[in-house]
């Protein structure tokens, strides 16, 4: 500045270098800038402290790519990197990495992390935000930014379009190409687009961003993270955008166990260190924990953070209740009420559902739950399968219904080919979801258990059982599906029972006047298909005071005497009038694949079939004639 210059003196003077930060008074446009942006959603935010980032030795090789395509030292000449993955998997921590990476490098310009829950989500801050880094960062860039929000402060409030043309673009082409050179390969990171609020909103950005690129009108490299919600999915996948796109997809993968495996060691340690405990987690413990958390990185965060929470009697006795939760759930899927940041991760995934959506998934999950452990449904030990015109025709939808309300659970179940020669493979990232979402205490309102969910579903499979049974009557042959009609009654009496969920007087009366009789003449019994068996004290207690004995009471046949010396106990009728069906008890449970029904085909006598394959037993008492048929 001062080259050649001598003999001179400067009084009270204040040099400013275009790198410095610049001047921001009070009323100033890069003050309104600043006031309008989401500074809590930046890389170095104190409200993030400590942001969530890769710990030593994980995820190398993701780091390594990004930041090769970053600094330009890949063979990948993309303007855009997506990287996208489920629910839990680690995406925020390696973008968290990936900055302090760059920023070491002076090759980050701008990084923001969104989060709905942390109301760091407005899609109306996000270019604000963008370019007031930007500014921080280049004198020229911030004069040209303040002058023109100076002269016209409503462009902070203008449209995403308008805001970016007048934010980045507008500054970028005023700078001229030699300064503007200085931005050149420079990296924007925007983390969890999907946590942007409106899905419109975010489709737009993504719109300016590619054609921003395409059209060279900025000259960054943005790399974007977010889970691949349908929307954001199709966004990606057009020919337009996949030529300006480098797509690098972090899945769950128990290929990183060793990596989870040593996140765990490595935070003991320093918990060991900091309670004088030295080495006190043996490595069977931490087997058991990598086996536990299946890959996620967030669940193994949400592990340390429960052991070392303050609020108990200390990291020894928090370990071992996760370890006895470990053991259990390993061996009968027991739950945990205490996973509090999951719970939550999940209800905001829930949340974000409309309405009739997300009442149409809870109903295709609850089905699939009840069938999930029968062969026509399980075909391994990780994907749960079924026909999708099974399914559909159970629950009154159509197949595009069930795919589409699928769609928007991409962060939690893998829909990459859900359906596959007409089956529908139900793989969830983890079980820990479908936990959450039977268990009422922890999803709420968004449980499958809802009093709402059940009882809709049952005044549906109740028509529809009552369609099929004035099928049958009429034609006296099966013109109907016999498997439908089998899982729909296994269906139906599986949501009666769901515990503590009363059915109302509604679903109660369409039930209590079900042609019960009906149902063991259309059933077959398989071991291809599940029993219906029903547990009598649950479904008593759901069922209203006032309806009960009109859909389940005990008989007082005297029948029952002789059937006890067989091994049963008490006879019981379901239904009420000539629609009685007689059922018999064992343990307190119901076998309808094993029960008489009234046939008055006959006049002259009353005819029980028995559809079980215990031997025949003929009775004739008080002028009632008890016949054992088998039923097939």
């Amino acid at each position: 500045m001062f080259q050649g210059a001598h003999d001179f003196i400067l009084n009270n003077a204040r040099i400013v270098h275009d790198s410095d930060e610049p001047e921001m008074p009070p009323g100033s446009g890069l003050e309104k800038l600043l006031h309008n942006s989401m500074p809590d959603a930046f890389h170095d935010s104190s409200a993030r402290y400590p942001p969530p980032k890769c710990h030593l030795g994980t995820r190398a090789d993701y780091i390594s790519r990004i930041t090769d395509w970053a600094l330009g030292t890949s063979d990948r000449a993309e303007p855009i990197l997506w990287m996208h993955g489920p629910f839990g998997v680690g995406k925020s921590a390696v973008a968290q990495s990936c900055a302090e990476v760059l920023e070491a490098k002076n090759k980050l310009v701008a990084a923001l992390f969104f989060s709905r829950v942390n109301m760091r989500s407005d899609p109306n801050r996000v270019f604000t935000s963008i370019a007031y880094q930007i500014a921080t960062q280049f004198r020229s860039f911030a004069r040209i930014l303040d002058l023109k929000i100076r002269r016209d402060p409503l462009i902070l409030q203008k449209s995403l379009p308008k805001q970016f043309n007048e934010l980045l673009v507008a500054p970028i082409r005023e700078l001229g190409s030699a300064a503007a050179s200085g931005l050149e390969g420079l990296v924007i990171i925007v983390d969890g687009l999907d946590e942007c609020e409106g899905t419109t909103e975010q489709c737009v950005i993504i719109d300016l961003i590619v054609k921003s690129t395409r059209e060279q009108t900025t000259p960054f490299r943005w790399f974007i993270t977010g889970r691949p919600e349908p929307h954001l999915f199709n966004a990606t996948q057009t020919p337009m955008v996949s030529a300006v796109l480098y797509q690098l997809e972090l899945p769950v993968s128990r290929g990183i166990d060793h990596e989870i495996l040593l996140y765990l060691t490595d935070e003991f340690r320093k918990i060991g260190e900091s309670h004088g405990l030295g080495e006190w987690v043996s490595e069977s413990e931490l087997a058991l924990l990598v086996e536990l958390v299946a890959g996620l990185f967030v669940y193994a965060a949400t592990i340390i953070r429960f052991i070392v929470d303050p609020n108990t009697l200390g990291p020894v006795d928090q370990l071992s209740g996760i370890l006895i939760y470990a053991a259990e759930r390993t061996k009968a899927g027991v739950k945990d009420p205490r996973r509090t940041e999951m719970d939550r991760f999940y209800t905001l995934i829930m949340q974000r559902l409309q309405p009739r959506i997300q009442l149409k998934v809870r109903e295709v999950l609850l089905v699939y739950w009840l069938h999930r452990d029968h062969q026509w449904l399980h075909r391994g030990q990780q994907d749960q399968q079924m026909s999708i015109d099974i399914l559909a025709k159970l629950l009154g939808m159509s197949v595009s219904q069930i795919l589409y309300g699928c769609n928007f659970l991409q962060s939690v179940l893998d829909t990459r080919s859900m359906v596959n020669n007409g089956v529908i493979h139900f793989k969830f990232y983890h079980a820990s979801f479908m936990d959450f979402m039977t268990d009422t205490q922890r999803s709420g309102i968004y449980s499958v258990h809802h009093a709402k969910v059940i009882n809709d579903l049952l005044k549906r499979f109740i028509h529809q059982v009552n369609g099929m049974h004035s099928v049958a009557a009429i034609s006296q042959t099966r013109e109907i599906s016999i498997l439908v009609y089998n899982l729909l009654i296994f269906t139906l009496f599986g949501l009666c029972e769901a515990i503590g969920i009363a059915l109302d007087m509604t679903t109660a009366a369409a039930l209590a006047d079900i042609n019960f009789n009906m149902i063991p003449k259309l059933m077959v019994q398989t071991d291809f298909l599940p029993r219906v068996i029903i547990n009598i004290t649950r479904f008593e207690a759901n069922l209203p005071l006032q309806l009960r004995d009109k859909i389940i009471r005990p008989s007082s046949n005297p029948i029952r005497h002789v059937w006890k010396v067989l091994g049963s106990n008490n006879p019981y009728v379901l239904g009420h009038g000539k629609n009685e069906l007689v059922c018999w008890s064992r343990n307190g449970r119901i076998n309808l694949n094993n029960c008489f029904y009234l046939d008055k085909s006959k006049a002259s006598q009353v005819l029980f079939k028995h559809t079980g394959s215990e031997p025949a037993v003929h009775v004739d008492t008080l002028g009632y004639v008890y016949k054992r048929e088998y039923y097939l």
